[in-house]
Formats: structure tokens, C-alpha cells, sequence
């Protein structure tokens, strides 16, 4: 079947193209195939071509030269040069005819043969210009010629429509004044091939009209097209403007939006959260397999599940989950998301929004912190005021009663020598009442940050054999005996003297006062290359397993404060912990009810102030 013949029967036969075909007139008319075999050819095509014949195996490159392969297969209107002449226009349209078969339709139009003179069109008067391209009537694109110095010689009435003068000899006159260098390097270097460039022209009222030109040079002639692209750049900008807007409310909010189009390896992600999951901005669409290997195994099953149920149910869905970032951090994520579905109701991707919630939650886990601080502080400020209750009480009833006694001199004149014994109880119990001061008041200091270290050497051998010889007298009237281990009687440390005599001191007063008779205490001091070892260790009551976490914490107690059998503010294990923290060390507690405890202070050799 012919070309013509296909022509007839498929549904474009009534396109103009292909209705002129059928005849022949001044208009040079041809039809090629993708090949750019010539395959039909009107009269006057014959006459550019006069040893064309059906049977010819001319091609289209042999009379016609393209700047480009890529203008062959463009569809439009635009102008060629034929081998042997000048540009004339030509005006191509593809067509399919099947779908395995396409071809082209060409018209070369004679009205252009003008250009074969090679002379420029002499200026036509103001009212004729918009007679110099009979297509100008049916477009609303400006159509020029100008100079290379801009200089227009001819001109459609669009322009002056849109400029809204009648008088315009110079296009760079009407250029917006940043952008005439632009347009002017653009005119100057136009080529035979047609070129384009964005430039903003300036009305009579001063409003700023955006041009797409498209140009190109013909014998030292600018032919210029312009279309108005105003409310396009308009819409443009301001869908910039929007994409700013949510880019900077989703930085502020943390937030990122993701998207993925089911049974893909990729996902697509928004630039906050490509910053969110620590991955590079320039590379939006990330493995599926990638963001997966982020997810914390513990979350990994419970979001796959989450994700196939939103592709069967169809429903929004939302899940909380946490990641661990390429850089190392972890962050806590939360999902919300959506199906899209096509026309049949399918499931075809998941899409939403991810939000930070890191900041969020460490704020919410201080402020559930705070809440506990302040409860535990209410909390001992509670079991300080019924432990210091009875502390008080008991040394001062003894200080009143003794006092009181001899006074009234009840057991007759103050030289009876049963008032040593009270004024031995007096004293004992101001001292009682003075170690309870001291204690409130060295904890305060910690606590406020006040306790200040003053680092000097000196021989820990020596500080631990003086403590215990300073609670030997306590032990003796417990029955307990005090065994002093050391390897070495010279060991030096960097520390605060007094603090660690506190430390030893606290650890053996307690050692010796909850051991039972007989019992027996060891005071230990080792060494390493870095750090001195006390161990205070007793076969006393214990310390309850369920106690242990606790008795650090101030007013803290193995016993309730009711039932006790020892007397004690229940700070000197906490002011021990916070001394030997200050240093640097740490507080290690073992302990067995009825088989007693064991203490181990681990202190630097040398104790490095803070700046």
C-alpha cells in the first residue's frame, strides 16, 4: 500500500498536512520516513528536485542541511538551508501512522524565497509592520528584526501592544537595564541556529514584562520571537517563595517529607530530612535498603508490619521509631503517614512526613528528671526532718536532764562525784549534736558546689592509721578490733588531706558501729600504678540487697527510722561517695545480711583540679 494510501485510511487524513498532499501548488511538499528516505513529492517540490522519481532513493540530507541530527525529528516551523541556495522556512510535522510506522510531512514555503536575494527587507511603514509574517495574526509571540546593535527594522504590532508605544527604534531601549549587556552579547553571538535567552523588557508604566526570546541570525539579520513568560516566571517565583517557606517551616519544626512508590529499591526524601538522617542533600532519592540498615533492630519488624497493614487497609498510619545516623547519632523519629492509591484503588505508594523527636524527648525526659529530683528531695527532706527528730532529741534531753539535775544539785553538792558522769554525758552529746552540724553542713556544700579541695602529698598510710586510732576508742568499748593491712608504709597521694581522713573515718565509725561483739574490722590500703585501694570490710548486720542502690542517697538508712537500733543522720555514706567523687574515684558497696559489708574507695594517685 502507498504512503497516500495509508494516508487515506488512517484517522489523520483530515489533517490539512496530509490534505495537501492530494494536490499541487506553489508550495513545495514532501514526505520521508524516519530514515529520511524521500517517499512522496508534489510538483513543486519536483522542480527544487527535478531528477527526483518515485523510485528515486533520495534522501532529505541531500537537499537539505540541518545544524543538528536532533532538527530533523523536531516538529514546528522553523528555517533550513537548502544545498545549492539560501534559507527558505520550512514547516515539519511527524505523524504516526501505526504503531510501527511514523513519517514526516514537509511544506517549504516560497513566500521566504525573498531571503534568496540576500538583500535586507527595506523598512516598511508604521502601519505595515505587522504585515511582514501572515502566521503573526494567529500568535500572540512578538516577532522582530533587528540590527546587531538592536535596531529593529521590522516589528509585529504585539510589541507594541505590550510595550504601549508606537515609537520603538531601539530594543535595547526597552530592556530592563540589568539585563541589556546580557541581550546585547546575546544578539551579537547569534548563529544560524536558533538560540534563546530569558530577558525583562519595561513597559511605558514601568512594569517589569518577562520575554523568552528566541532568535537566530540570517545574513547579518536578528530574527527575533518573543513570547510573554510574565505570569509563568510570576507563578514560578511564587511557587519558589512556597518551597522556601515550607523548606524553613520544616527546619524550624524538624520535619521532612518522604515518599515511596511501592516495589522501588528508592525513596524519596525532602531536604530536611536528608539533614535529619544525615545523608547528603544532593542525592534526595536514598536506597530503600540504606534509610533500612538505620533503624534500630528492636523497631525493624514492629515499621514492616506497620507499612504492610497501611498497603492492605489502605488507612493512615503512624509509628514512632529510632535511628542511628551515618555520623553515630541516634535519633528518635516520628511517622505519619498515607496510601496513595490509582484509579482502580490499588495501593501504589506511601507517602508523609518525618519529624525529629530527639529535642523533644530528651526535654520531656529532664523534665520527668526534674520532677524526680524534686520528689526525691521532698521526699528526704521528709525522712532528714523524722531522722534529725530523734538525732536532736536524744543528746538534747541529756544535755536539759543533766543539766537540770545538777542544778537543782538532786544528788546532793555539785562536788558528789556522780556529776562527772553527766557532765562527761553533756559533753558527749554536744559532740553527738556538733558531728550532726558538721555533717548537714559539709552536705550542703557538695550539694551547692561549694566544697573546695586544697591538694596537697602526703602519706595515705599514715592518714588511715590515724583514723583508726581516732575510732579505737569506739571500738574497744564495742568490743570490735580493728586490723590495719598495708603492703607498704610509704604511699603517697595527691589529694585533699582532710577529706580522705573523713572518708576513712565515716567507713570505719559505720564498720565499727554496725559490727556485732567480738567482731572484727579491716582497714586495708592497696596500690597500683595509677590508684590507691581502701577497703573497709566487717562481719556485721549488712545491708539489705533491695538497700543497696539506695544508701548513698541522702538520709538514706538501712533500717526505718523507727525501728533502728543505730543512731546517725544517714549522710555519712553519701558525704563519703561525693568526697571520693570530687576526687575523681568511686564508691564500690558488697554486702550480705548478718555476714557483713565490705566497702572498696578506689582514689587517683594524683587528684587533677577541674578548670
Amino acid at each position: 500500500m502507498s504512503v497516500l494510501a495509508k494516508l487515506k485510511d488512517h484517522s489523520v487524513q483530515d489533517s490539512p498536512y496530509a490534505q495537501s498532499l492530494l494536490g499541487d501548488d506553489h508550495i513545495a511538499r514532501f514526505v520521508c520516513d524516519e530514515d529520511g528516505l524521500i517517499l512522496y513529492g508534489n510538483q513543486a517540490f519536483e522542480k527544487i528536485n527535478p531528477d527526483f522519481e518515485s523510485s528515486s532513493k533520495l534522501k532529505i540530507s541531500d537537499f537539505i542541511e540541518f545544524v543538528s541530527e536532533d532538527d530533523f525529528y523536531q516538529s514546528g516551523q522553523s528555517h533550513i538551508s537548502l544545498l545549492g541556495t539560501d534559507d527558505v522556512s520550512i514547516t515539519m510535522n511527524w505523524v504516526q501512522i501505526n504503531s510501527e510506522t511514523k513519517i514526516l510531512i514537509a511544506s517549504l514555503h516560497d513566500y521566504n524565497l525573498a531571503f534568496e536575494n540576500k538583500e535586507v527587507p527595506p523598512p516598511q511603514a508604521e502601519e505595515e509592520k505587522s504585515a511582514y509574517n501572515p502566521f503573526s495574526d494567529l500568535s500572540d509571540d512578538i516577532q522582530i528584526i533587528c540590527s546587531l546593535k538592536g535596531e529593529i527594522t521590522n516589528s509585529d504590532n504585539h510589541l507594541v501592544d505590550l510595550i504601549g508605544t508606537a515609537s520603538i527604534p531601539d530594543l535595547l531601549d526597552i530592556t530592563f537595564e540589568e539585563d541589556r549587556q546580557s541581550f546585547e552579547t546575546f544578539i551579537q553571538h547569534l548563529r544560524a541556529k536558533p538560540q534563546s535567552i530569558k530577558i525583562r523588557l519595561v513597559n511605558y508604566t514601568n512594569d517589569v514584562i518577562h520575554i523568552l526570546w528566541r532568535g537566530k541570525n540570517i545574513d547579518g539579520q536578528i530574527y527575533l520571537q518573543g513570547r510573554n513568560i510574565s505570569e509563568r516566571e510570576q507563578y514560578r517565583q511564587t511557587l519558589a517563595d512556597h518551597q522556601q517557606r515550607l523548606k524553613e517551616a520544616e527546619a524550624l519544626g524538624n520535619i521532612g517529607q518522604w515518599e515511596w512508590t511501592i516495589g522501588t529499591d528508592y525513596l524519596h526524601f525532602s531536604d530536611q530530612l536528608c539533614r535529619i538522617f544525615g545523608i547528603d542533600e544532593k542525592d534526595p532519592n536514598p536506597k530503600f535498603d540504606y534509610i533500612n540498615a538505620m533503624i534500630h533492630e528492636d523497631d525493624e519488624d514492629r515499621m514492616m508490619q506497620v507499612f504492610q497493614r497501611a498497603m492492605i487497609e489502605q488507612k493512615n498510619y503512624d509509628l514512632d521509631f529510632k535511628i542511628e545516623t551515618p555520623q553515630g547519632q541516634t535519633r528518635h523519629i516520628k511517622c505519619e503517614g498515607r496510601c496513595k492509591t490509582d484509579q482502580n484503588g490499588e495501593a501504589v505508594a506511601l507517602y508523609g512526613i518525618m519529624q525529629d523527636m530527639t529535642h523533644v524527648l530528651a526535654h520531656e525526659q529532664g523534665l520527668i528528671e526534674a520532677k524526680e529530683r524534686a520528689e526525691k528531695a521532698y521526699a528526704s527532706k521528709t525522712q532528714f526532718l523524722a531522722n534529725i527528730s530523734h538525732e536532736l532529741r536524744t543528746p538534747l534531753n541529756a544535755v536539759i536532764g543533766f543539766s537540770e539535775m545538777m542544778e537543782r544539785q538532786l544528788l546532793g553538792p555539785i562536788g558528789t562525784e556522780k556529776y562527772l558522769e553527766y557532765i562527761k554525758g553533756i559533753r558527749e552529746s554536744g559532740e553527738h549534736l556538733l558531728s550532726l552540724i558538721g555533717d548537714i553542713l559539709d552536705m550542703s556544700k557538695i550539694e551547692a558546689g561549694k566544697y573546695d579541695l586544697h591538694l596537697e602529698k602526703f602519706n595515705v598510710i599514715k592518714t588511715a592509721q590515724l583514723a583508726a586510732h581516732m575510732v579505737e576508742g569506739r571500738a574497744v568499748t564495742n568490743n570490735v578490733k580493728l586490723d590495719i593491712q598495708v603492703p607498704d608504709e610509704k604511699m603517697d597521694l595527691i589529694a585533699d588531706r582532710r577529706a580522705v581522713m573523713q572518708i576513712i573515718l565515716n567507713l570505719l565509725s559505720n564498720a565499727v558501729k554496725f559490727s556485732h561483739e567480738n567482731g572484727v574490722v579491716d582497714l586495708i590500703v592497696q596500690k597500683n600504678e595509677n590508684f590507691i585501694f581502701i577497703t573497709v570490710k566487717d562481719r556485721g548486720i549488712g545491708i539489705p540487697a533491695n538497700k543497696l542502690a539506695t544508701i548513698t542517697q541522702p538520709f538514706e538508712q538501712a533500717q526505718n527510722h523507727l525501728t533502728r537500733e543505730y543512731e546517725g543522720t544517714g549522710l555519712g555514706l553519701t558525704i563519703t561517695k561525693e568526697l571520693i567523687e570530687i576526687h575523681g574515684g568511686n564508691l564500690k558497696i558488697l554486702s550480705e545480711v548478718n555476714a557483713g559489708t565490705e566497702v572498696i574507695v578506689k582514689l587517683p594517685k594524683e587528684t587533677k583540679l577541674e578548670d
